[in-house]
């Protein structure tokens, strides 16, 4: 597990203390080690939520995300699209 993923897993850790929590990846499904916490594959990212938080190249792939009236927190924590803009100069 890469440091976006551990991120994103504790994240839903401590978002989970007072919200419903579904913890989703387009790497696919399983287990999270950070907590044991069941990780959704790319099916589960296009769900019904009140709102979601995402990082990496989510709505490259989801664009419909960034389209919908749902809510978004963008996790730049780790902005790895400034670092690699010259790879896709038209996303």
């Amino acid at each position: 597990m890469a440091g976006p993923a551990i991120r994103a897993s504790n994240i839903a850790r401590v978002l989970s203390e007072d919200h419903d929590v579904t913890l989703a990846s387009l790497a696919g499904s399983g287990t999270s080690p950070v907590d044991g916490r069941s990780v959704f594959g790319p099916e589960a990212i296009t769900g019904n939520y009140d709102a979601a938080v995402v990082q990496g190249s989510v709505l490259l792939r989801h664009p419909d995300l960034a389209e919908s009236s749902m809510p978004l927190a963008i996790d730049w924590f780790d902005p790895f699209h400034v670092e690699a803009l010259h790879r896709g100069a038209g996303d």
